[in-house]
């Protein structure tokens, strides 16, 4: 493809065989919708606002306040019951009781009754849009509209670009709505000349042969309980200590009531060189116990397990499992403030000469980067090690996820609060990251799609836009970042060119993930 005098390559032959695992998720339009309503998740609204008063930022009486809004607006709605958690989406969903929480929240910070923070905080978790500029804030927030918001990314392609779909699976099927049938994380692992898929589920954890992406098949299926939603996997793979182990947690007990648990599976028994026959379980799983409310997503990297809870109480708690994989041992966690949720994680190796992990930190609308360097299976449980930079808040954004570039020099980051979808910042001094600025998918203009998350392989940058599905940038120049490609996961599930679903619009059907690590 050629954009200007430049010749933009195809994809290379292991880059298309890295989407198709992310098409074993994303090509199935999830059961039912999670509205843009809010970013509680599995927290009721009701401790959520509790945690605030704990942290000394929300009083008990304003607390009240806003429980009291949120029943007015929809009398049906109980935010001191667990059981409604899932249905968090149906408080501050309209218009109307939005706006009648944005003029309290004004209301109280213009009387000083509250801080600017606190009230931007709570506007991110209720999606309630961006409240102010840097120059009324004074917390060096940037406003939805201010000169660095970007428009639509560039593009010149037809049909879908650079991307060639190879394969689909669905185990499970549509369903029905029953809180559980849905897809969610997925990672990769390869041994020898076999490629496996570890896929999520409301149901458990499905292990795929992608090996030949026209013939998936399922290896082995793991039960587990809890987490209809949110299910996240990764790996922790060691040659040289013979280690290879996939760790699952879970967030929530929706559909069967029951509080999920972090489950370690030993991946060495997978076959490098013939294919297993169907189904045929050759993988341990080892049920870990029970991690209530600890695991939104998931990250593993030098011997570190990260369970991001998306909770600002926890943040994102730190295990060592260098020392034994089978039994991680607790070191820290990043929480104990206002807006340190943990939605996310990403460790940068080698940047600046230190090993970085970068947080996305949901309501903090930024992304806090801690020094790691010394941290390993030594550290001392409790110590902390030092936050060293974060990123420039964005009035209106939830802080999603991020991904670094590979030379460490450029962060891409990801807005689940519709307000700047994705920004980029230059991060070559990690002490005190710059703002280069945002932009959106090319359609942006004329479909509203949100993204959820994104990877960075070479000079491409791939990103699951739920109802816009898989679309890749070409990162080579991060200040103009240009589409490249697409494939509609969700709109041409089959890919057959028939738009089965033809709407994109914020809601958060459809590409949840997209995952590059088969080739670790």
């Amino acid at each position: 493809m050629i954009h200007g005098n430049e010749i933009r390559p195809t994809l290379s032959t292991a880059i298309k065989a890295c989407i198709i695992l992310s098409l074993i998720i994303l090509s199935i339009p999830l059961a039912s919708a999670m509205s843009m309503g809010n970013m509680l998740m599995g927290q009721t609204l009701e401790s959520f606002l509790a945690t605030m008063v704990s942290f000394g930022s929300l009083s008990i009486t304003q607390k009240d306040d806003i429980l009291s809004l949120s029943t007015k607006f929809n009398p049906d709605y109980n935010p001191l019951d667990e059981e409604v958690a899932l249905h968090n989406h149906d408080v501050f969903a309209t218009d109307e009781s939005k706006e009648a929480l944005r003029t309290y929240l004004y209301t109280e910070v213009e009387t000083d009754y509250m801080e600017y923070d606190t009230a931007e905080t709570i506007a991110s978790m209720l999606s309630l849009g961006a409240m102010w500029g840097v120059s009324e804030s004074g917390i060096n927030s940037i406003v939805g509209d201010h000169a660095l918001l970007g428009g639509p990314a560039g593009s010149s392609y037809s049909g879908d670009g650079n991307i060639v779909r190879l394969g689909r699976s669905n185990i499970f099927g549509d369903g029905d709505d029953d809180n559980r049938v849905y897809y969610n994380g997925i990672w990769g692992y390869s041994i020898g000349v076999r490629e496996y898929a570890l896929q999520c589920h409301g149901y458990g954890l499905n292990i795929l042969d992608v090996t030949d992406p026209s013939n998936i098949f399922r290896v082995q299926f793991i039960p587990m309980g809890g987490g209809g939603i949110w299910r996240d996997v990764a790996t922790h793979v060691d040659r040289s200590r013979n280690h290879a182990f996939a760790y699952v947690g879970a967030q929530g007990s929706q559909g069967d009531g029951i509080t999920p648990s972090l489950y370690v599976i030993d991946l060495s028994t997978l076959s490098g060189d013939g294919p297993h026959s169907v189904d045929e379980n050759p993988t341990a799983a080892l049920n870990l116990g029970s991690t209530p409310g600890f695991v939104h997503t998931i990250n593993v990297d030098r011997g570190l397990l990260f369970l991001n809870t998306q909770n600002a109480q926890e943040g994102c708690r730190v295990y060592d499992i260098l020392a034994n994989p089978k039994s991680p041992r607790f070191l820290f966690n990043t929480g104990g403030s206002q807006g340190r949720d943990c939605h996310d994680s990403f460790v940068m190796k080698n940047a600046d000469s230190r090993d970085l992990l970068v947080v996305s930190d949901g309501s903090g609308r930024t992304q806090r980067i801690w020094d790691i360097t010394d941290v390993n299976e030594n550290w001392i449980t409790g110590n902390l090690p030092p936050i060293i930079g974060h990123t420039e808040q964005i009035s209106g954004i939830f802080a999603h996820s991020n991904w670094a570039s590979e030379d460490n020099r450029y962060l891409f980051c990801f807005d689940e609060g519709n307000a700047v979808d994705m920004a980029v910042h230059d991060i070559s001094n990690p002490t005190s990251p710059k703002l280069l600025g945002t932009f959106q998918y090319t359609q942006s203009a004329q479909y509203d799609g949100l993204p959820h998350n994104g990877e960075v392989r070479g000079q491409y940058l791939y990103v699951a836009y739920y109802k816009a599905g898989l679309r890749v940038f070409d990162i080579s120049n991060p200040l103009s970042p240009y589409e490249v490609g697409k494939t509609e996961t969700f709109r041409d599930p089959n890919g057959d060119g028939v738009l089965e679903n033809p709407y994109i619009n914020e809601k958060s059907n459809g590409a949840w993930n997209v995952s590059q690590a088969v080739f670790q």
